[in-house]
């Protein structure tokens, strides 16, 4: 897989050695000179827009917020913006820049350096952008331990402007335990349906216990975000295949997507999970 497609996967923002899973270290060297991938902390990788979104704030004297903002705290999204996110107070004039303004009227105490603060971003992106976008940057923010989950809930009920409803329900379903963007996007598709799945359930199979991505135990239901990059040698695949075939033989249900699915095919993944839920009421 290519390096940037990998760090896409990955949530746009990333450590050398998770990219190099899913790809190779030579192409991550290679879109790093390219400059594909820029190297912006550390051992931290992301996509160019995102350096690019701290010039253009610093430039204009704005701030970065939704995704852009996102990426700034460290934090995974769904997918990175093909264009910085930039937070423009009512009434200012927008610049010619190449970017994304979206208006509101910032606190002092809400801001972060360069960018909006944790908690006003992920209340923005909750505000603005999609279910699924909105809750994987919720979560990426409580995984991290920028905000608390009280934190997100408390300032929830108190959004006032836009859809508050979905603001509510994002700082609602938020949860530190989704492992990446790819698991909060198979989430958010069951948690849009109104389907209850906990993620990293604890699940007793003999002797082994497990924590799959996301588990309904009432109906006996396990749904896995799987990543073939993850499965790459033949001791993990080995032991992947010995955990679903146990899980099936204990009468689990266990479905299985690829990112593609999650990302591109929602309605198809909801489709399954339905088919499955059927399954388990006509033989109850």
């Amino acid at each position: 897989m290519d390096a940037v497609e990998a760090l896409e996967q990955l949530g746009g923002i990333a450590r050398s050695a998770d990219i190099v899973a899913l790809s190779s270290r030579r192409r991550l060297r290679t879109a790093v000179s390219n400059e594909a991938i820029v190297h912006v902390d550390r051992d931290r990788y992301a996509l160019p827009v995102t350096d690019l979104g701290r010039r253009l704030a610093v430039e204009h004297n704005l701030h970065l917020t939704h995704l852009s903002a996102a990426l700034h705290h460290g934090w995974e999204v769904r997918t990175s913006p093909s264009v910085p996110h930039l937070l423009l107070p009512s009434g200012q004039k927008r610049p010619t820049s190449a970017a994304r303004f979206w208006t509101y009227d910032a606190r002092r105490e809400d801001l972060d350096g360069w960018s909006t603060g944790p908690l006003l971003t992920v209340m923005l992106c909750a505000r603005d952008l999609p279910f699924a976008a909105a809750l994987t940057v919720a979560d990426s923010a409580l995984r991290h331990g920028s905000v608390t989950h009280e934190e997100l809930v408390t300032a929830g009920r108190a959004w006032r402007g836009g859809d508050t409803q979905q603001v509510e329900r994002v700082a609602a379903h938020a949860n530190a335990l989704s492992a990446n963007a790819f698991e909060s996007g198979l989430r958010a598709i069951t948690a849009a349906a109104g389907l209850e799945f906990v993620p990293q359930y604890e699940v007793h199979v003999g002797t082994l216990t497990v924590h799959p991505d996301l588990v309904d135990p009432i109906n006996g239901i396990i749904l896995e975000a799987d990543s073939w990059g993850f499965h790459a040698d033949k001791e993990t695949h080995d032991r992947d295949c010995q955990r679903y075939t146990m899980l099936a033989s204990d009468g689990w249900i266990v479905l299985r997507f690829t990112y593609d699915q999650v990302m591109l095919q929602p309605e198809y993944v909801l489709r399954c999970i339905e088919m499955a839920l059927s399954q388990r009421a006509a033989a109850a």
